[in-house]
This record gives structure tokens, C-alpha cells and sequence, in this order.
């Protein structure tokens, strides 16, 4: 038993003495410049975040404008089939003065 609180005393003691309390306590190895990095680095990330938000808030604007652009082409496309009927209507239709000048597709 003995023996068992021992091993669990020594592991204690090296747990605790391997931790680090408070940091570190002076600028002896740059805390200042490495908290002003960090600082930076946590703005710079912040700023990265709200700049990739808008990028895809815009993409997202950008793919809805692309499906009314192709929309608009597909029902422009549609209106060019009738509009080119309508013309064929009107040039094959017999006309008293031009039936011997018309050609025929």
C-alpha cells in the first residue's frame, strides 16, 4: 500500500512541477511581442472571416444573376423561333403583285 502511494506521490510531483503557473512573468522570452503577434494574428483572421462572408454572399448573388441571364437567353431563343416563323408566315404568304419574285425555304 505503501509502495502504491509512493508511486502516486512521485507522479504527482512530476506532473506539477512540468506545468507552467502563470505564464510567463516577464519579457524575458518576447511575451509582449508574442501577445501583439497573437493580437494581430486574431484581427487579421477576424478581418479574413467577414472578407470570405462577403465573397460568398456575392457568389451567391452572382449564381442567381447567371440563372436569370440564362433564363433570359432560353426565353429570348424562344421569342427569336417564333418571331422567325412569323417572318416565314408573312414571306410565304400569297401576294398578288410579288408571287413570281417570292422564293420558297
Amino acid at each position: 500500500m505503501n509502495a502504491k502511494l509512493c508511486c502516486i506521490f512521485f507522479m504527482c510531483v512530476l506532473i506539477a512541477s512540468c506545468r507552467t503557473t502563470a505564464g510567463v512573468p516577464s519579457n524575458e522570452l518576447g511575451a509582449f511581442e508574442t501577445q501583439r503577434a497573437l493580437d494581430e494574428l486574431a484581427d487579421k483572421q477576424t478581418d479574413m472571416g467577414i472578407t470570405g462572408q462577403r465573397i460568398e454572399d456575392q457568389s451567391r448573388d452572382l449564381v442567381g444573376d447567371i440563372r436569370e441571364l440564362e433564363q433570359s437567353i432560353e426565353s429570348g431563343a424562344i421569342d427569336n423561333l417564333e418571331f422567325e416563323e412569323i417572318i416565314r408566315r408573312i414571306y410565304n404568304r400569297p401576294s398578288e403583285d410579288f408571287d413570281s419574285e417570292r422564293k420558297t425555304d
